[in-house]
């Protein structure tokens, strides 16, 4: 099998793939799409350490160059055509905004205004109403013996764990979640034209419901404690624009609902094909937090990150010139063995030496403390409340994303 993101065998298990890349050719030139694979894990931190070395715009130029060109009958639909091209300009110019997309000094900023709203405080009061959540889910599931982990258990309760952190009403959640995965699984690698233009029309909805909800915010005389308002209000005082409001906040409402519940996911599959180490959890639940760290190791929901070289770099013999895209393989430097022994072992009392799950350095996610509050909640409900759980099959189907790599469904029965 060859490094193909849109094979649905390498994307179930790309680990074989992985394996040889880093033993044969570690810095993998792709000539078809002229960008280089990374697959060790010093080679990957040594990179993002290096400033000549920084994300690819969220405006993706080669993609942009491959939109369709208006044909003659579109032509003469001209109203038609330019609103299609001002909905496209929108979205690229918000995209730009995004904190993934940013450069310092304006990426350090943007990063303090997160952080601070993201705080421990805010994470911890959340935890009570994720695990509330989470017991409401399994009992509405007990009477029939058996469940779908994806559909009945994680989508719901991180769905509503970061829309609680938000300040999402509770009769908008339902409509939205839809848009968050069609924006998700549209920013991805090779990833197809149609898949591209659903994202982008995901974006639109997504632009048009946030900004009335920020005015709407604006509008109340006694604000309620949540990121949001915290984003309004950092923006009143100045410390972001407008733009940055509103793309931050869309963003961090996508990104909060396809990793983390895929960490609970991915995590159980792990757990179930490891029953030894299933026991072991259940028998000492302290165990949780290295049981979630590598869970995230073994098989991490968010499988690479996307760079460009801002000038010719020569890098262990091989050249990346100016422009080029670096892929680090997140999933592949988690399992060097030159990083963890015996990479290919699900072992929850691994010593810990971290994983890339969540990137590194100043890249390292902003939502990294509230998806690993929500895994570990719901995982650990899940272990505690159901003792007997088992897999239903052998063969679960996995999500056509790449860079989400995660499960569509896992049916279990208890």
């Amino acid at each position: 099998m060859q490094f193909d993101p849109r094979n649905s065998e390498f994307r179930a298990n790309p680990y074989p793939v992985y394996h040889r890349l880093r033993t044969q050719d570690p810095i993998h030139y792709r000539q078809e799409k002229q960008d280089w694979l990374l697959t060790r894990y010093a080679d990957m931190i040594a990179l993002l350490k290096d400033d000549r070395i920084d994300p690819v715009h969220a405006v993706d130029q080669d993609r942009a160059e491959n939109r369709p060109q208006p044909g003659p009958q579109q032509q003469t639909q001209t109203n038609v055509w330019e609103t299609f091209l001002r909905f496209q300009q929108e979205s690229d110019q918000l995209r730009c905004h995004w904190i993934i997309a940013t450069y310092p000094p304006a990426h350090s900023r943007l990063r303090e205004v997160l952080r601070t709203s993201l705080s421990r405080n805010r994470i911890v009061a959340l935890q009570s109403r994720i695990q509330q959540q989470a017991d409401r889910l399994l009992d509405r599931a007990s009477a029939s013996g058996s469940l779908d982990i994806i559909h009945d258990f994680s989508s719901p309760l991180t769905s509503e764990a970061i829309c609680e952190l938000l300040g999402i009403p509770v009769e908008d959640r339902e409509q939205l979640r839809p848009l968050a995965y069609e924006l998700s699984t549209s920013i991805d690698l090779d990833t197809p034209r149609a898949t591209d233009e659903r994202g982008r029309f995901a974006l639109l909805k997504l632009t048009r419901y946030f900004r009335d909800l920020i005015a709407r915010l604006r509008s109340r005389i006694e604000p309620k404690d949540n990121v949001l308002n915290s984003l309004i209000q950092a923006q009143a005082q100045g410390k972001l624009s407008e733009e940055e409001l509103l793309a931050n906040s869309i963003f961090l409402f996508f990104t909060g609902h396809g990793a983390p519940q895929h960490i609970i996911g991915n995590g159980m599959l792990a757990l179930l094909r490891h029953p030894d180490q299933l026991r072991l959890l259940q028998a000492d639940p302290s165990l949780i937090e290295a049981a979630t760290d590598e869970c995230l190791r073994y098989d991490c929901p968010g499988q690479y990150m996307l760079r460009r070289a801002l000038d010719d770099i020569e890098f262990r013999g091989k050249t990346f010139q100016k422009g080029q895209k670096i892929v680090f393989l997140l999933g592949a430097a988690n399992r060097d063995p030159a990083r963890f022994p015996e990479p290919d072992k699900f072992d929850i009392h691994r010593e810990f030496k971290k994983h890339l799950a969540f990137g590194y350095g100043m890249r390292y996610c902003m939502g990294a403390q509230p998806a690993r509050s929500a895994a570990q909640i719901g995982l650990g409900t899940l272990i505690r409340r159901l003792p007997r759980i088992a897999l239903k099959t052998e063969s679960p189907e996995w999500e056509e994303s790449y860079r989400t790599h995660g499960l569509k469904s896992l049916p279990v029965i208890f």
